[in-house]
C-alpha cells in the first residue's frame, strides 16, 4: 500500500507521530481525531497495515535523508582539504583536517585546572578557607559589625 491509499487524517497522523517523538496520542490529537480516548485511537492506527506501512516508508526516506547529508558533508569536506593542498593553502588544510578529526572523534576539548603556580588544587585548603570566611561573617552578623575589620573578611583570612 502506498501513503496515497491514506486517508488526510492519516496523513496528518504518519506526519505528526514523528514530530510528537512517536507519541501516538499527542499525533492523534495533532492530526485532528477528537474524542476522550486518543489514546485508543492512536494505538489503533499504529495497527493498521496502511498506516504502519506509511510510517515505515517515512523512517526510510528520513534516515536516507541523514545518511546523505552526512555523506555529502564528508565528500565535500575532502574536496575542499584537497583543492586546498593544490592551491598550497596550509591554513584551509590544516583547518579542514581538524574538522575531518573532530568528526571521527579523535579531538576532544579538554581543561585542566591547576592550583597556584602549577600546583594540584588542594581541596582541604578551599574547604578549610571558605569555613574561616563562613565563621567570620556569622560573627560580624552577631555582633552587629561592631570590632570586626571588614577588610579581613576574606578566603582563608585569620580573624
Amino acid at each position: 500500500m502506498e501513503s496515497r491509499d491514506l486517508t488526510m487524517k492519516q496523513r496528518l497522523f504518519v506526519e505528526a507521530y514523528f514530530a510528537c517523538n512517536y507519541n501516538a496520542t499527542e499525533a492523534a490529537r495533532q492530526a485532528g481525531y477528537n474524542g476522550q480516548n486518543l489514546n485508543r485511537v492512536g494505538s489503533e492506527l499504529l495497527t493498521k497495515p496502511h498506516v504502519k506501512a506509511a510510517i515505515e516508508e517515512l523512517a526510510n526516506k528520513k534516515i536516507r535523508e541523514i545518511s546523505l547529508n552526512e555523506e555529502y558533508v564528508i565528500r565535500k569536506l575532502v574536496k575542499t582539504i584537497e583543492k586546498a593542498e593544490q592551491d598550497n593553502n596550509l591554513t584551509a588544510v590544516l583547518r579542514g583536517i581538524e574538522l575531518a578529526a573532530k568528526n571521527l572523534g579523535m579531538l576532544r576539548d579538554r581543561t585542566e585546572i591547576t592550583g597556584k603556580d602549577g600546583e594540584a588544587i588542594k581541596y582541604e585548603e578551599v574547604q578549610n578557607a571558605a569555613a574561616d570566611f563562613a565563621r567570620t561573617i556569622s560573627r560580624i552578623a552577631t555582633r552587629g559589625g561592631e570590632g570586626e575589620d571588614p577588610l579581613r573578611v576574606i578566603p582563608g583570612g585569620k580573624s
